[in-house]
């Protein structure tokens, strides 16, 4: 052996809860709403449903604020810091308004207001990169150029938009435009491990032969995973989750959940309290436990938060 004495340093199980806002509202039109209505009248045969749209649409257009969506950023802060797992990461989008992407703009006073709120409190605020930067480094250093804007730094990570990804060409394209980290590589079809392992860790770019200045998150589930690609009831989606952080906690690793602001609302409720069950069964698993920091690739213990500004 080269090293007889060397001895590899324990690792501490950690979490890392993170929020791609894509969008605030539940319906970006008027026509929106009108699909939304006759489909829960016409396919679903429920006028519980169907009212509630009405409701939801009528109520977006006099209070943005007040949208189920826009509430579920403050839903989201107020349940870790509730059980203190803060540190919470935000992804904002910074592209504007249209199809595959977001629904609101970055630099509005709503927006602007809302990540200051979230700053204040200690949450982390990432990218989340637009649909369209895919294999367009330059679209992606604009976008990453709005948020260093609205935040006034420059050093944070981010996840891109519908989990689309290019190895090596994304993570080099995230080096070119000075992310720290990137938390996107996992299958949307399915969780577990694409990575084969749950440490964050440097990517190294075989064909450069070199190491990659950023770190890699990897990403172990997401909301609509299972739900939505997977079809699995609240109960199976909620085993499937605790099974992954369990497995994580044996090696030590990072468990890293991706749960949607708009992930909570409407035909979304059940997975609501299932996303609450599965935090407080995180609490339980580890008391005190660390989250990760792309600074240094380590963790770091968790910052105990002041009340969300409603």
């Amino acid at each position: 052996m080269i090293l007889p004495g060397w001895e590899p340093k324990p690792r501490s199980f950690s979490v890392k809860l993170s929020h791609d806002v894509d969008h605030i509202r539940r319906y970006a039109s008027a026509r929106d709403a009108i699909r939304a209505l006759g489909g829960n009248l016409l396919k679903r045969h429920s006028p519980r449903l169907a009212w509630q749209a009405g409701f939801d649409a009528f109520q977006e257009m006099v209070d943005p604020e007040q949208a189920p969506h826009f509430q579920g950023i403050g839903f989201l802060a107020e349940v870790s810091q509730k059980l203190g797992l803060g540190h919470d990461a935000f992804y904002f989008m910074a592209t504007e308004p249209a199809p595959l992407e977001n629904d609101y703009d970055l630099a509005s006073p709503m927006i602007r207001h809302t990540i200051e709120d979230l700053q204040e409190q200690g949450f982390e605020i990432g990218l989340h990169a637009g649909y369209h930067t895919l294999n367009d480094p330059d679209r992606l250093i604009e976008e990453k150029a709005k948020l260093d804007a609205v935040l006034g730094e420059t050093h944070f990570g981010g996840r891109q938009h519908y989990l689309r990804f290019q190895v090596p060409d994304t993570w080099r394209h995230w080096e070119k435009a000075g992310l720290s980290y990137d938390s996107t590589m996992a299958y949307a079809d399915h969780e577990g491990f694409r990575c084969g392992t749950c440490h964050p860790f440097r990517p190294f770019d075989v064909e450069l032969n070199r190491e990659i200045n950023l770190w890699e998150l990897p990403l172990l589930v997401m909301d609509r995973t299972l739900s939505q690609y997977r079809g699995l009831s609240p109960a199976s989606g909620e085993t499937a989750i605790l099974a992954l952080a369990r497995r994580c906690q044996l090696v030590g690793g990072t468990f890293t959940l991706l749960w949607h602001n708009s992930s909570l609302d409407g035909e979304w409720q059940p997975w609501a309290e299932v996303y609450q069950r599965v935090l407080r069964s995180l609490a339980e698993m580890s008391p005190g436990v660390p989250n990760f920091t792309a600074d240094k690739g380590k963790t770091t213990h968790r910052i105990r938060m002041r009340g969300h500004r409603k």
